[in-house]
Formats: structure tokens, C-alpha cells, sequence
């Protein structure tokens, strides 16, 4: 610490300046959010308008997240099946903890991952277990971005990981080929744009029965974007694998696929921790483009809630919110992938 803030007298005075205006900064801060701030729990009147108290105090006003908190949270999804969501998100969030928090070693895993998801599917639309069906269009807030954040993992990791292989040098150049310029075209264009053929001229080109929903044609769209990413990280981790792995498993007998299956894939995966969870991060905030072709994820729900005349002075309040939400997760899964990684380590 005295060689890095304290340095001689001009690095004392920058680190000193420094300290003076993050403690200005934090006093301010908390003096509008904790201590001047109107909480949730305060009473809110029946006629839907702002509290008394949010328009005599200089602080935050907290009720208008309490006020719109079950439209940001599950968007338009009806109020009757508010349970629903409610049960999805936490069916959701268990599978990710305890994703992070095992060792990967069964392969009951994805079947988990496959069997969740479908559950959760299945309770949101309502029509296949006996429940009001509710169509996708309802689906919005946090609810709505987990379902397309597991299902980018569930669908673009296996087809990133099916592109890395086939980027081998090993493999045929024809699919080699395709597998480059897949991956490459993919990167070199923004999101949004491929949201939009998705939305708008997919349905110009196939017949109006075979069209999907809007859900499912976003969800298509970030596996087939996000594949391209996750691909590059797998192959930068099978390449890393020393040759004589390769040599070795040669000359036991092992064909190919037992190679990459048994020798390479177990070993790359190990190094790839970090980056893909990485990767899945940037994922799972990119799934707030979802709005291009209108569908209500977090930040847009947060978004459409403070078009209420009557709260539009309290922006501030639920951007602060949603922010809080998507670094807790975000942070959240950083801290869990350290932690697996840590365990692999160990295990090694």
C-alpha cells in the first residue's frame, strides 16, 4: 500500500484527493438511498398516487418499485397466476446454484438442466399440465430473462462446442470451412440485426403455419448468435491441450471421438470455466435487445413501469433497481464460477 498510494507527495495527495471524493461520493449516495429515502413498506394511497412522504423528502422513493414491482418482475403474465412465475424463477435460480455449487462429474446434469427447463416452460404456458394457457406475448420481466438465459446455455453451448470441433485441424476441410465462416460471419454482426430477421423476415420466408411465435424466433436468434462466442472459447481450450494427449490416445487405440470425448473435452473444459461464464454474462445482459421485437424482459418492464404519469419523476428509482438486479445475478454467478473453479482445481 505505500508503494502503490503513498509513493512520494504527489501520489499522497491523488490518493488522498482520491479517498476525500469516493467518501463524498458514498455520504451522498446513502443519504439519498438509505437514510433520506421513502421505503417500500410505507403505506401507498388507494388511489395509486405518489405517498405524501416521497414529495416532502429529498431522498429516493422506493414504493414506485413496490408499486410496479410484480409488472417488472413478471411483465404482463396475469395477476391471478402470479404463482406461477413466481414458482418458475425459483425453480430457475436453484438449478443455477446448484449447478455452481457441485461437482460436474455425473452426467445427470443436463438431463436436469433439459428437465427444469421444460417444467418451467410447461407451468409458464399453462395448456399442457391442466392450467389456463397464457400465451408468450404475457411473459416480461425477470422471469421471461432467465428463461432466454438458460436457454442460450441449453441450446448455444452444445452447438458452440459441436463448431469448435469441427474447427479442428483435424476435421474435413468442407466442414471445416462451413464451421469458419459460420462463426466468423456471426461475429462480425451485431445482435440486433440478426433479432430483426428473426422478427421480421423469417416469417417473409416460410409459410405463416410454420411460423413461431416471437419468443421462440428471439430465443433462436441469441443460440445461434451466442454459439459463435461459446465456440471460440471451446476451441481456444481444445487447442491448448498439449499434442501428446493426442499422440497418446492414438497409440492406445482410441479413435477420434473417444479422443476428444475421454481425453480432450474433459481436460479443455476445465481450462474454459472462467471464460464461459464469462461469455454466459455478456449473454444474459444482451438479452435485454429482446425489446427490438417486443417482448418485455427486465429492463424493459422496468422501462415501461415508469411510463406511469404518476411516477415518471421517480426514473431514477427503478433504473437503480434493475441495475441491483442484474449485478446481483451477474456477480452472483462471477463468485459461483469462482468457486467451481476452484473445486476443479481440487479435484485435478
Amino acid at each position: 500500500m505505500q508503494s502503490g498510494l503513498f509513493d512520494g507527495w504527489v501520489s499522497s495527495l491523488v490518493t488522498l484527493a482520491g479517498g476525500l471524493a469516493a467518501l463524498a461520493a458514498i455520504f451522498a449516495i446513502s443519504r439519498w438511498a438509505i437514510f433520506d429515502a421513502v421505503w417500500p413498506f410505507s403505506p401507498v394511497p388507494g388511489n395509486g398516487t405518489v405517498p405524501a412522504a416521497c414529495l416532502q423528502r429529498a431522498g429516493a422513493c422506493w414504493p414506485v418499485v413496490a408499486s410496479h414491482g410484480r409488472f417488472i418482475l413478471f411483465g404482463s403474465y396475469p395477476a391471478g397466476g402470479a404463482w406461477r412465475p413466481l414458482v418458475a424463477t425459483i425453480l430457475l435460480l436453484g438449478l443455477y446454484l446448484y449447478s455452481f455449487t457441485t461437482r460436474l462429474r455425473g452426467r445427470h446434469l443436463p438431463l436436469l438442466w433439459l428437465g427444469v427447463f421444460a417444467c418451467v416452460l410447461l407451468l409458464l404456458d399453462g395448456r399442457y399440465i391442466g392450467l389456463s394457457r397464457v400465451p408468450t406475448d404475457d411473459w416480461g420481466g425477470l422471469v421471461l430473462t432467465l428463461v432466454l438465459a438458460t436457454g442460450i446455455i441449453l441450446g448455444a453451448l452444445p452447438l458452440g462446442i459441436a463448431l469448435a470441433l469441427a474447427r479442428l485441424p483435424s476435421s474435413p476441410r468442407p466442414i471445416r470451412f462451413l464451421a469458419t465462416l459460420y462463426v466468423q460471419l456471426l461475429r462480425g454482426i451485431p445482435l440486433i440485426s440478426v433479432l430483426l430477421v428473426a422478427a421480421f423476415v423469417l416469417p417473409l420466408l416460410v409459410p405463416a403455419v410454420l411460423v413461431p411465435d416471437r419468443l421462440d424466433r428471439a430465443l433462436v436468434a441469441l443460440i445461434l448468435y451466442n454459439a459463435a462466442y461459446f465456440a471460440e472459447v471451446v476451441r481456444s481450450g481444445l487447442q491448448a491441450q498439449p499434442t501428446g494427449q493426442w499422440e497418446a490416445a492414438t497409440a492406445l487405440g482410441l479413435s477420434w471421438w473417444q479422443t476428444v470425448s475421454r481425453v480432450i473435452m474433459p481436460q479443455a473444459l476445465r481450462m474454459m470455466v472462467a471464460p464461459l461464464v464469462i461469455t454466459f454474462i455478456t449473454a444474459f445482459k444482451d438479452t435485454s435487445l429482446v425489446l427490438v421485437i417486443g417482448l418485455y424482459d427486465l429492463l424493459t418492464s422496468a422501462r415501461t413501469a415508469i411510463a406511469d404519469p404518476v411516477w415518471q419523476d421517480y426514473f431514477i428509482e427503478v433504473y437503480v433497481a434493475t441495475a441491483g438486479l442484474y449485478f446481483l445475478f451477474c456477480f452472483g454467478m462471477s463468485r459461483l464460477a469462482v468457486h467451481l473453479q476452484a473445486s476443479v482445481a481440487r479435484a485435478r
